[in-house]
């Protein structure tokens, strides 16, 4: 998982918590701007302003803010490490959670192996 992504989806927690605006969560606020890049920072704002939710969360392979299933190259691209997936229905940044991520990754290697051993076995014949 990219840490920007996580860091936009705690912002994004942050600003959109009820009650009153406190010291400590203005502080909170400045911190994860602070660390996140500001590319991907501007283009949080712009979505935060005109949808109301920037970053979603993936479960399942669908979007978490647009419910739509996602194509098959966005749950790849998910897998990676450091991407930066956009959802291509809504436009929120997309972050698998933690759990699917782990089964994923789990279920990648074990296809891999799978095709190693087809391709040894086709190899020897």
């Amino acid at each position: 998982m990219n840490p920007d992504i996580e860091r936009l989806l705690e912002l994004q927690i942050v600003i959109q918590a009820s009650g009153p605006q406190t010291p400590a969560r203005t502080n909170r606020e400045k911190e994860l701007r602070e660390a996140v890049q500001p590319s991907l920072l501007s283009y949080f704002d712009r979505q935060l302003k005109g949808r109301g939710r920037a970053v979603a969360k993936v479960e399942h392979g669908v979007c978490g803010a647009c419910h739509m299933r996602l194509p098959l190259s966005v749950n790849a691209a998910l897998a990676r490490e450091d991407n930066v997936v956009l959802c291509e229905t809504c436009g929120c940044y997309l972050l698998i959670s933690t759990q699917e991520d782990e089964e994923r990754r789990q279920a990648f290697q074990s296809r891999r192996l799978e095709r190693i051993r087809r391709s040894a076995r086709v190899i020897r014949a």
